[in-house]
């Protein structure tokens, strides 16, 4: 039960209804911005509490979700 809903049509037709998940990333105090290509900048490492890390560029792509095409990037990550 939620106090928020203060009526709910229990057999409603849903028309027209189309659900996305949304992510808003904010920078911190402790946000790393690696800048990563397939040239010379392919590969970087950080350090995060101590333990260094590589991250490597893999691949760069597009995924068809809902007829929009989103970016999609690949990594791989290994302690350094």
């Amino acid at each position: 039960m939620n106090p928020n809903v203060e009526s709910y049509p229990e057999n409603a037709e849903a028309t027209n209804v189309q659900v996305r998940a949304v992510k808003v990333a904010a920078s911190t105090d402790q946000t790393k911005v690696v800048l990563l290509d397939f040239g010379v900048n392919k590969k970087r490492r950080i350090e995060i509490e101590s333990k260094s890390y590589d991250i490597e560029l893999v691949s760069i792509g597009k995924k068809k979700i809902q007829n929009e095409n989103f970016p999609v990037f690949e990594f791989d990550v290994s302690e350094a």
